[in-house]
């Protein structure tokens, strides 16, 4: 099914489906896919696929926001986060539809990487796990885990993967700032700044020694997590468009 105008998406809305129903939806790619490609039209359809599936984003959001203002009246989105998350900048008061990255440009970055069953795509300050619900209706053999520091979006992200039965997807209340915390393998990273400069910096140092052994690509957005690569320079910009790196196995590469 095409939508060729936000409008069909609104009708979808106002048909009180089952979550059974709703799934034979998120099968279809078409179903991501923006009818505007300017970003606020891909803005506003996520916000309508997210409230077909029943998200509580905004509720959740202003929650957060009250606790915030609780612990400095005269914060704001740049304050709040860092003060109720242990110092990492998590984004507490920022608008949601730019808090998290649209389906569709999410759906173009799975696309470019040239994502498989089997493979593993892991994002770094997942916050409602959109990529998960991509990968989880789209590429059922293939995994996604989510790294969050807000409790509550974790919990709201995988009530709805639980929702519409998504096994292959899981978000993870993490603080990445945290030096014992274990970087996982996988094939694909997602980071749009989650943390402040110097806890991306730290990610990436991570991702540095682990891509000794396998190729990995990294699909980086936001201003500070795209300054940070620069002095990343064995990670090499393969499309600058959707802004994805990739660094080679450089001991396997040495050996040969």
């Amino acid at each position: 099914m095409k939508y060729k105008n936000l409008s069909d998406l609104q009708k979808i809305q106002t048909l009180n489906l089952t979550p059974k129903e709703i799934r034979n939806y998120l099968r279809e790619e078409s179903f991501f896919k923006s009818p505007e490609e300017h970003e606020p039209g891909r803005r506003q359809h996520s916000e309508i696929i997210d409230q077909i599936l029943k998200f509580q984003i905004k509720k959740i959001e202003n929650d957060l926001v009250v606790r915030g203002k609780i612990a400095n009246p005269y914060g704001n989105y740049k304050t709040w986060g860092p003060e109720l998350h242990q110092g990492v900048q998590s984004w507490v008061g920022l608008d949601p539809r730019t808090l998290q990255t649209p389906y569709a440009t999410l759906l173009e970055f799975l696309k470019a990487l040239d994502f498989k069953d089997g493979q593993k795509f892991i994002d770094f300050g997942a916050a409602y796990g959109r990529v998960g619900i991509l990968v989880g209706a789209l590429y059922p053999q293939s995994f996604f885990v989510g790294y969050e520091i807000a409790k509550e979006r974790v919990d709201e992200g995988n009530r709805i993967f639980q929702l519409y039965n998504f096994k292959n997807a899981t978000l993870e209340h993490t603080n990445l700032a945290d030096q014992k915390f274990e970087y996982p393998e996988a094939d694909a990273y997602f980071i749009y700044d989650y943390g402040q400069e110097k806890h991306i910096t730290y990610t990436l140092e991570q991702l540095r020694s682990m891509a000794k052994k396998r190729e990995i690509k990294i699909v980086a957005r936001g201003n500070i997590t795209k300054h940070c690569l620069k002095d990343f320079t064995d990670f090499y910009l393969i499309n600058e468009q959707l802004g994805i790196y990739k660094m080679e196995a450089t001991e396997v590469a040495s050996k040969i």
